[in-house]
C-alpha cells in the first residue's frame, strides 16, 4: 500500500494550493529576485499593450481575418471560407478592411469559432481573448508543479513573456493548441493514452507548430496515443475536404501560397541560411533527430518526447511568427518537470528565453533556429538515467513506502 508521508508542517485550511503557497513562502527560491526584476516590468508592458488594444480597437489583428473568413463562409457557403475577394468585400462593409490578410488555418478553427462570430465584432474579440487567456492559465496549471512560490513565479514569467501576450492580443489560436498539448501530457502521465491522442487532435487547428509531437510520442513508445491522434486527424481532414469541396480546397491552396511570404523569415532556418536547398536539408534532417531524441528518452515519461517534438516542429515549420513560440515556453515547463541536467537546465532555458526576446526585438536571423536544434540534439545525446514510471503524477511530493499493518 502506497502512502504519502511528509515531514513538512501542515497549514490548516481547505485549499491545498493556498496551504502550499504559505508553507513555502518562508523559503522562496534564489531565483525570486531575478524573476521579479524581469517579470514585473514585462507584465506591466504587456498589460499596457493590451490596454492600448482595448482603447484603439483590434482591427489589425489575426482575429479580424478569422472573423471575416467565418462570416463569409456562413453567408456564401463553406467553399468560400478562403475566398479573399469575398472577405475583402465583407471587411469593407464592416469597416475592417485595413490590413486584411489571408487565413492559413484549416477549417476546424472556423468550426471552433462559429459560436463566437455570432456576436458583434468587438464583443467577439473580447470573448475570444478571454478564452485564450483561460487556455494559457489552463496549460500553466496542468504542467507546472504545485510548489507554492515557484508555481506563482512561473506564471509571472509566462505572462511577462511578450510572445505569449502577443498571441492573445493578435487573437491567435496558439494558446488553445498549448492547452491541448498540456492536457495530453497530463493524461499520458496517468496512462490515458487513447484519450491523450484524441486531445492532441487540437493540433489540427495550427498543425505546423507542433506537427512532430505525435510522431515523437510514437518513437517514445506511446503507440496508442499516436494511433488515436492519427484517427481523429484523418477524420478532421476528411470532414474538412468534404465541406470545402474542390473550389474551397483550391482557395485554401492559394491562401497557403500567399501566406508563405508573410511570416517572419528571421525566425526560420531559411532566414538564417539563404541557400534554399541547404535550409531544406537541415529541416529534413531535424525530423529523424527529433525522433531519435524521443526514442532515447523512452521510459522517462512523456515530458521530454513532447519537449523535443515542440522544439523540432518549430525548427522544421515553413511558416512561423513570434506568437508561435509560446509553445517553446510549454516545452520548457515540461523540460523542468524532469530531473535532466539539474545544474544546466535553468541557464539553458534562460538563454533560450533571451534569444527569443532578442530575435523579436532585433530581427537577427540564426540564433533561434540554432537554439532549437541544440535543444533537440542535447536531448538525443544526454537522456536521463533514472526511469520515470507512468502514473505517479498524483503524488508530486516526496513519497515513501509505509509498512503494511500486521495480518491477524
Amino acid at each position: 500500500m502506497r502512502e504519502r508521508i511528509s515531514s513538512e508542517p501542515r497549514f490548516p485550511g481547505r485549499w491545498p494550493f493556498i496551504r502550499r503557497l504559505i508553507e513555502t513562502a518562508t523559503t522562496p527560491p534564489i531565483a525570486v529576485p531575478l524573476v521579479l526584476a524581469a517579470g514585473v516590468p514585462g507584465l506591466a508592458y504587456n498589460l499596457w499593450i493590451i490596454g492600448q488594444k482595448l482603447v484603439s480597437g483590434p482591427d489589425h489583428d489575426d482575429f479580424r481575418d478569422f472573423f471575416i473568413a467565418v462570416r463569409v463562409a456562413q453567408a456564401e457557403g463553406w467553399p468560400h471560407l478562403y475566398d479573399l475577394a469575398a472577405a475583402h468585400r465583407l471587411a469593407v462593409a464592416l469597416g475592417l478592411a485595413s490590413g486584411l490578410g489571408p487565413v492559413a488555418n484549416p477549417p476546424p478553427l472556423a468550426w471552433l469559432m462559429l459560436p463566437v462570430v455570432q456576436l458583434p465584432y468587438r464583443a467577439a474579440y473580447d470573448v475570444w481573448g478571454a478564452l485564450m487567456v483561460a487556455c494559457l492559465l489552463g496549460a500553466w496549471w496542468l504542467v507546472t508543479p504545485r510548489e507554492g512560490w515557484r508555481q506563482v513565479l512561473s506564471l509571472l514569467a509566462f505572462l511577462s513573456f511578450f510572445v505569449v501576450m502577443k498571441a492573445v492580443v493578435q487573437g491567435q489560436i496558439v494558446p488553445f493548441v498549448a492547452l491541448c498539448i498540456a492536457l495530453a501530457w497530463w493524461l499520458l502521465e496517468r496512462d490515458r493514452q487513447v484519450l491523450a491522442g484524441l486531445v492532441l487532435g487540437g493540433i489540427a487547428l495550427k498543425p505546423q507548430i507542433a506537427i512532430l509531437v505525435p510522431f515523437a510520442l510514437l518513437a517514445a513508445g506511446f503507440s496508442r496515443t499516436a494511433m488515436a491522434w492519427a484517427v481523429i486527424t484523418l477524420a478532421l481532414a476528411l470532414a474538412s475536404g468534404l465541406q470545402l469541396g474542390v473550389v474551397g480546397l483550391a482557395g485554401y491552396g492559394d491562401e497557403l501560397r500567399t501566406i508563405s511570404h508573410l511570416d517572419q523569415p528571421y525566425m526560420r532556418v531559411g532566414g538564417a541560411i539563404p541557400i534554399e536547398g541547404l535550409a531544406l536539408v537541415l529541416q529534413l534532417g531535424m525530423i529523424p533527430l527529433t525522433l531519435l531524441a524521443a526514442w532515447r528518452n523512452r521510459g522517462h515519461g512523456a515530458a521530454l518526447p513532447i519537449s523535443a517534438g515542440l522544439a523540432g516542429s518549430l525548427f522544421v515549420t515553413p511558416h512561423v511568427n513570434p506568437q508561435d513560440f509560446t509553445l517553446l515556453v510549454l516545452a520548457g515547463w515540461l523540460f523542468l518537470r524532469t530531473e535532466l541536467w539539474p545544474v544546466a537546465r535553468w541557464p539553458f532555458l534562460v538563454l533560450g528565453g533571451a534569444i527569443v526576446v532578442f530575435e523579436v526585438a532585433v530581427h537577427v536571423p540564426g540564433p533561434l533556429p540554432a537554439f532549437e536544434a541544440a535543444w533537440v540534439a542535447l536531448l538525443a545525446m544526454f537522456p536521463p538515467r533514472v526511469p520515470h514510471p507512468i502514473g505517479q503524477e498524483d503524488l508530486p511530493g516526496p513519497v515513501t513506502l509505509a509498512p503494511s499493518p500486521p495480518v491477524g
